[in-house]
């Protein structure tokens, strides 16, 4: 990431220009935000956290920049990965993916409690979608919790 580190930083000020969710997404190609990430990119995060979820195809060692810990998450399914429509070169899983992502793995992120303040602040989801995602994750539980 060496590069794009540099990038992201003013040689000025030694201040970071770059959004969390900008740096993201530069990791790779393939690098998008996904789970609690996508819900505070959305605006649907009950709490900010100091840890930004990267899906990645490629392998990255989780880091710290700027107070920030960026941690991979190996993706199951390439479906639901949308560029941002108001900011350039990010890249973020839709809110049907990022609510079935996060009630999968609530465990390893955020917390239930905080999954269900972030599902609370949903207002619409496209069915279709959602079970698009559940047969593509093929884990049968994923309809029991839903």
């Amino acid at each position: 990431m060496g590069k794009k580190t540099k990038a992201a930083v003013n040689p000025a000020t030694g201040g970071v220009v770059a959004s969390k969710y900008q740096i993201a997404c530069g990791i790779n190609n393939t690098a998008y935000i996904t789970h609690h990430t996508a819900f505070e990119f959305y605006g649907l995060a009950n709490q900010v956290y100091y840890e930004v979820y990267v899906g990645s195809v490629p392998r990255f060692n989780d880091f710290e920049f700027g107070g920030i810990i960026y941690k991979r998450i190996a993706p199951k399914i390439k479906q639901g990965i949308v560029e941002s429509r108001n900011t350039q070169g990010i890249r973020v899983i839709d809110l049907e993916r990022t609510v079935i992502d996060s009630i999968k793995d609530f465990e390893k992120v955020a917390g239930f409690e905080e999954l269900i303040n972030c599902l609370s602040l949903v207002h619409y989801l496209d069915e279709s979608k959602l079970k698009k995602y559940l047969d593509a994750n093929g884990i049968q539980g994923l309809y029991q919790r839903l």
